[in-house]
């Protein structure tokens, strides 16, 4: 969307070649974080992209909102009335999910991966973890851990080599 704006008294001084480039590139420069009239939810969208980006790093909501063009209150009221929660609870799920994940698929020791999903100290890592997945992150990695369950042998091959039990194999 362009918007015609008015050259400003300082650009008067400029030589009439000059305005024109000046004046697209502030039309270009103010119009970059306005909303979208067709898309309103398009600012907000953007805001999850970098949370989802940029997890592992320390995010404030002065720079969250400073990334898409809003007002830190208005943003915070935009965002939880799309996603139904604040930008500071979407992030602290999205590092808990991808905590999770880490338990699942790798030995990364807990501190690690605290540090690895962008919590800055263990005790609220932890605290944070139970509350959410209503487990410790050990033992939420021993849960879902695989255990080893002998395998299925038919009971006609069990027969014709003499195992009594599977788990003797």
């Amino acid at each position: 969307m362009v918007r015609v704006i008015r050259a400003l008294p300082t650009h008067a001084d400029l030589p009439f070649a000059f305005r024109i480039p000046h004046i697209c590139y502030t039309v270009i420069m103010c119009d970059t974080h306005r909303e979208n009239p067709l898309n309103p939810q398009e600012p907000i969208r953007r805001a999850r992209r970098f949370l989802d980006r940029h997890y592992t790093m320390p995010i404030t909501i002065d720079q969250l909102s400073g990334e898409v063009g809003l007002s830190p209150y208005y943003f915070i009221r935009r965002f939880r009335s799309v996603y139904r929660q604040t930008p500071h609870q979407y992030l602290m799920q999205r590092r808990i999910a991808r905590a999770k994940e880490l338990l699942r698929t790798t030995d990364l020791s807990i501190t690690e991966i605290c540090a690895a999903v962008g919590f800055e100290s263990l005790g609220s890592f932890s605290a944070l973890f139970s509350k959410i997945a209503g487990l410790s992150p050990t033992a939420y990695r021993l849960s879902v851990r695989p255990t080893t369950k002998p395998a299925y042998i038919p009971l006609c091959v069990r027969l014709l080599h003499g195992i009594e039990d599977p788990s003797e194999l």
